[in-house]
Formats: C-alpha cells, sequence, structure tokens
C-alpha cells in the first residue's frame, strides 16, 4: 500500500496534536500548578514618591527565593538601554530661556556706564539747611597736588606695577601703625596684609617735619619709581616721603578739627549692586572743643577725600570711585546723631540723578562735602582700591 506525502502529513500533524493534548494533561497542569503559586506570591511594594521608580511608575519588591526564574524572563524584562546626546550649544530650535547668562565681567561694563555730569539736583526732603549748593565735588591730579613731581600723574595711572608696590606699602604702614591691630595674633595679622581685598584702616595724620619714618615701606616706592621721569631722565623735583604723601593729600580735607580717619576699601566686584545712598557724618563743620571760637568753627569745612587706584593702566573709566548724588540743599545731620554713624537714605533715588564720576589720567583724586550729595559704592565696581581720608 502506498502512502501518499498529503496522508504523511496528515499524520504527523494528528500524533503532534496527541503530544500536545497530552502535555495539556499532564506537564502543562504540572507547570500551571508549579507557576501558579509564583504569582501569588508577588508583593506590591507601598506607592512610591513621585518620581522615584522610572517614568514616575511603582516599583516591584524583588521577588522571592522560593520562586525562580529564567535567564530569558530577564531578558524579555529588561528594556535595551539607549544612550542619548545632549543637544550641541546653540542647537537649531533651542530655548533662550535655556542658556546660561554669561559671567559678570565688571572690566567689560563699568567703561561702558555714562558719567552723566550734568545730572540734576535732587531733593532730600526735611532734612535740609535751606543753603542752595553750588559746586558738588571737585577733581584733582597727583600732579597738581604736588607740582615738584609733574609725572605723577603719569606714572600713577600708566604703571600697574607702581600702584601695586604703592599700594601695599601704604597699607603695611598704616597697619602697623595703628594700636588697635597690634593685639591681633600673628597668624590674622598675616591675614590681613596678605589678603588683598580686606580693608585697612587707621589714621592719616603724620609729625609736622614730614620725616619721622612712620611711613618708610611708601617712601621707598615713591622715591623708587618717581626719580626717573617718563623719558628716562632723572626727576628734578623733591620727591615726598611717604609722610609728606599722605599729609599733604590729608590735608584736603580740612583744617582743624579732621578726624584724621584712613581706610583703603576694595568693595564687592563679582556682581552688579543696588546703590545704598548715605552720608558718612552729615556735617561738614568740625568738633570744636568747649570754649573755642565760634567764628573758627564756622570758617572751618570738613571734605571727604578719594584717592582712586585703578585695575590696569591707562582705564579711563566709572567703577574706581564712588556714585554721587547732587543735593539740591545742604543735608546736616541732628546735633545728637553720632560723628562715626552713617546717615542712611532709605527713599528711592531715580537714575536720571545718579553720577558717576570717571576715572582717568590726571583725574585720580575727588573730594565733597558730606552735606553737599549722597554718595554708594559703584554699582559696577571696577578698581585696585579706594583710599578715603576723612
Amino acid at each position: 500500500m502506498r502512502i501518499t506525502p498529503l496522508l504523511v502529513g496528515i499524520a504527523v500533524t494528528t500524533g503532534r496534536a496527541k503530544a500536545t493534548s497530552a502535555l495539556n494533561q499532564t506537564g502543562l497542569r504540572t507547570a500551571s500548578a508549579f507557576v501558579a503559586p509564583r504569582r501569588r506570591s508577588l508583593l506590591l511594594s507601598p506607592p512610591a514618591a513621585e518620581g522615584s521608580g522610572p517614568r514616575g511608575r511603582v516599583r516591584r519588591e524583588r521577588r522571592t527565593t522560593s520562586s525562580p526564574r529564567s535567564p530569558d524572563s530577564d531578558r524579555r524584562r529588561r528594556a535595551p538601554t539607549r544612550r542619548t546626546r545632549s543637544p550641541p550649544a546653540n542647537a537649531p530650535g533651542e530655548s533662550e530661556f535655556a542658556k546660561a547668562p554669561p559671567p559678570f565681567d565688571a572690566r567689560r561694563l563699568a567703561p561702558l556706564q555714562q558719567e552723566n555730569v550734568d545730572a540734576p539736583s535732587f531733593c532730600l526732603g526735611p532734612r535740609i539747611s535751606g543753603t542752595p549748593v553750588d559746586k558738588h565735588f571737585h577733581v584733582h591730579s597727583l600732579s597738581e597736588i604736588f607740582p615738584t613731581v609733574p609725572h605723577f600723574s603719569q606714572t600713577f595711572a600708566r604703571s600697574t606695577t607702581f600702584r601695586q608696590k604703592f599700594r601695599h606699602a601704604v597699607r603695611q604702614d598704616i597697619f602697623c601703625s595703628n594700636e588697635e591691630y597690634a593685639g591681633l595674633s600673628e597668624k590674622a595679622r598675616t591675614f590681613l596684609l596678605s589678603d588683598a581685598s580686606a580693608s585697612i584702616q587707621g589714621s592719616w595724620i603724620c609729625p609736622e617735619d614730614g620725616d619721622g619714618g612712620r611711613m618708610e615701606r611708601t617712601t621707598e616706592v615713591l622715591r623708587e619709581h618717581l626719580s626717573i621721569a617718563p623719558d628716562g631722565t632723572a626727576a628734578r623735583g623733591e620727591i615726598p616721603t611717604g609722610e609728606m604723601f599722605m599729609q599733604t593729600i590729608g590735608d584736603l580735607c580740612g583744617g582743624s578739627g579732621v578726624s584724621g580717619h584712613f581706610i583703603d576699601i576694595v568693595g564687592i566686584q563679582g556682581r552688579s549692586l543696588m546703590h545704598s545712598w548715605h552720608q558718612d557724618t552729615g556735617r561738614s563743620r568740625p568738633r570744636l572743643p568747649s570754649g573755642a571760637d565760634p567764628l573758627q568753627r564756622e570758617e572751618a569745612v570738613l571734605r571727604t577725600v578719594l584717592l582712586g587706584v585703578p585695575a590696569e593702566d591707562d582705564y579711563v573709566g566709572p567703577g574706581v570711585f564712588s556714585h554721587v548724588v547732587r543735593l539740591q540743599d545742604e543735608a546736616w545731620a541732628d546735633d545728637d546723631h553720632p560723628w562715626n554713624v552713617p546717615i542712611v537714605f532709605s527713599g528711592e533715588v531715580q537714575e536720571k540723578y545718579v553720577i558717576r564720576p570717571v576715572f582717568c589720567e590726571g583725574r585720580e583724586v575727588l573730594t565733597f562735602r558730606d552735606v553737599d550729595v549722597l554718595h554708594s559704592a559703584p554699582d559696577v565696581c571696577y578698581r585696585e582700591s579706594l583710599m578715603r581720608f576723612m
């Protein structure tokens, strides 16, 4: 009897069907009984916090050791890992808000500010004398103040080495002559002198003979850098000593009754600031002892003197001197207001009133009476330091 291929296929298929039926009755039934407890032993963990699971879904606890699984099931459950690349900077379609802001650059921003020298006068309010102010502040050059050294302004403005040595020497001399620093530990003293951003203060008043040795480091620096003119020839005029320099600048503050206070200030330079308008004393006449001639007090005038130290050679722009606001009328402190407590103005000053004095060669010194202006640290500060004499 010949069996056709079709019959063979039917026979094979029938045999497989019977085998499958047998497995359904035996093997799969056993497997079903084995698998079911494993599914019943799955435990759901409590709801996780938002975002704690992958894509915010609730995580399941690991299966117990009593429910083994095949390696194939792990391969089926694991999702393929995808590597994503971050978009390049300034990619097309990238949101402008996603870009990080550029770093603060005082060197670029300060020269862009306008001096606004023609700003109108500001009416302060009730604390005024009614006396109108004519001239609010003055600028001076070092060559004008020290006529025996006509190249003083040029050397100061164009030599970073001179300015840095000069400032370091002044800070050391003032520090060593201030008794308040004598009680500091050696570690604290070293830190203050080595940290160029720390303020150093003391008194600028020096012996009348101008050769007391108190500012000896400053004397050495002045003689080293001012003895030679910019053209290479020897300077013909007298080079001031450190004592002469401090006393001459300090005398611009006024005659008798000055406080003699000196401070070397750096200020905050890593970010822009809000102006903090204030007066240091709210006075322009000195305190005289009881019994002194009242006329002497009326004739005396006190000024604040600022010596700017720029951060780079040939700098022209704001950011070195304090910013000022002209006052329409003199503003005097109350008689019982302490002399060493600033008077802070809490009101608003519009931008049109703000003057940002420009520093440049020939404009190294700024003076003003404290009753004539409000002043503040620059909103964009760019300087090595500012030396204030009072």
